[in-house]
């Protein structure tokens, strides 16, 4: 058995130690951050806060890494006879597009997340779909957590 040296050993396996912290921790926040966003995006249908008519305002929901997000802020009126989600809004999947903005982002980026719909802020302030939802984060937290220690 070799010699144990206190000060360069500990060393190796403290540094292996915050590595690996600081790597759970920051699973913890890209796993809540997508938390709080499904759940702000879930329509009042599906037991959310966001009103869904024609489907424009939950499809503007974009985010950027370290710039603030830009998209239309007008979405097309409804023609003669047209009822329900729009076909033009109905496929958008926010999911994957948060998906994809988080596995490229680095624990030094800022990330931003919004919705371009120009009555957005006015649905916030009646409806509260991101307050509410961010009401919520230290529970996604202590969920994300939990889960990540098994």
């Amino acid at each position: 058995m070799g010699k144990f040296d206190f000060n360069k050993d500990f060393g190796v396996k403290l540094d292996k130690i915050i590595a690996n912290t600081e790597k759970k921790m920051f699973a913890v926040f890209k796993n809540s951050f997508q938390d709080l966003i499904e759940e702000a995006s879930t329509p009042v249908s599906a037991g959310g806060k966001m009103r869904v008519d024609t489907g424009f305002l939950r499809s503007t929901g974009s985010g950027a890494i370290n710039a603030i997000p830009e998209g239309e802020s007008i979405g097309r009126k409804r023609n003669l006879g047209e009822i329900g989600i729009l076909s033009d809004y109905i496929d958008y999947n926010f999911t994957s597009s948060l998906q994809s903005l988080l596995i490229g982002m680095k624990p030094e980026d800022t990330i931003y997340w919004g919705w371009s719909a120009n009555y957005a802020s006015v649905r916030e302030f009646y409806d509260g779909f991101l307050t509410s939802a961010c009401q919520n984060w230290k529970t996604y937290v202590d969920d994300n957590t939990r889960r990540l220690k098994k």
